[in-house]
């Protein structure tokens, strides 16, 4: 059986709340049905919010919080990711995702270490 090589295009996350932030994933790939770890550097504060971007031959069918943030709160819906970390915090943090999915072979999902750096 092929493996698929899901091209995430990890851009900037927004945020929702007043405060000023700035998250940005260091772009990265993986290949769907393996597990993979990107990092995600922010600084300010508040609500980051996330969207995933997929290349033409993949779709995002959901996505899960398998791991928690220690410093912070993660969670997830269907289509997008939220982060925030405890007020005040500063530091690493991390937790791990799970991305659903149908590519090329067929529907899969593999699993994401994110290590959090907030300055």
């Amino acid at each position: 059986m092929k493996k698929t090589l899901g091209a995430l295009a990890l851009e900037s996350l927004t945020t929702i709340a007043p405060a000023k932030a700035d998250c940005r994933f260091i772009p990265f790939r993986f290949i769907w049905g393996q597990n993979a770890s990107a990092t995600l550097n922010c600084t300010g504060s508040g609500q980051f919010r996330w969207l995933p971007r997929m290349g033409p031959a993949s779709t995002v069918t959901g996505l899960s919080i398998s791991s928690p943030a220690k410093n912070g709160v993660a969670s997830a819906n269907r289509s997008y990711l939220l982060y925030t970390p405890k007020a005040g915090f500063k530091g690493a943090d991390g937790f791990s995702m799970t991305i659903s999915g149908t590519g090329r072979n067929g529907a899969t999902q593999s699993g994401v270490n994110v290590t959090v750096h907030l300055q």
